[in-house]
């Protein structure tokens, strides 16, 4: 059984269990950014720690990184409420392990095209917003190929 609820962030810990143990400091700032855009979009997982009151993030690690680097900017304060998904410790390692292989990166022209309509609802030029800076090569290599080869565009686009 899974219940949702609220967790001060200065009480969420890194979980011994988590399989991802690896994170690039480019990719928290990013993500913190975003965040600070945006919020969080995904609960994180958690399950109950030993020592009382407190939580492991078993699936989320690099959501609580962001959140504690806004933190240390002073954007949030250290009992920042944080949505979490309770989940049963036994089930720890395989709910990383799940989150962090059945992940997909979204496909090049669904990146493309969505950064397209966003600009033309903004009324704005092919300048992404900060957040967005690291996938702004994929959608570049998109847009030469889409130019290079217009009569493909939605016969080809897609396939793998």
């Amino acid at each position: 059984m899974t219940t949702t609820i609220i967790i001060e962030l200065n009480k969420l810990d890194a979980d011994p269990k988590n399989v991802r143990k690896t994170y690039s400091t480019e990719s928290i700032a990013a993500l913190a950014a975003s965040i600070k855009v945006n919020g969080v979009l995904q609960n994180l997982v958690v399950r109950t720690a030993e020592k009382k009151g407190r939580y492991f993030v078993t699936a989320g690690e690099r959501r609580r990184r962001a959140l504690l680097l806004l933190l240390e900017q002073g954007e949030i304060q250290k009992n920042h409420a944080v949505e979490c998904k309770v989940r049963d410790g036994d089930d720890a390692t395989e709910i990383s392990l799940t989150e962090n292989v059945m992940r997909e990166d979204m496909h090049p022209v669904d990146a493309y095209e969505a950064f397209s309509a966003w600009r033309i609802r903004a009324r704005r030029s092919l300048t992404l917003p900060p957040v967005l800076e690291p996938r702004k090569s994929s959608c570049a290599a998109v847009w030469r190929w889409r130019r290079s080869h217009p009569n493909c565009w939605t016969s080809t686009a897609r396939r793998r």
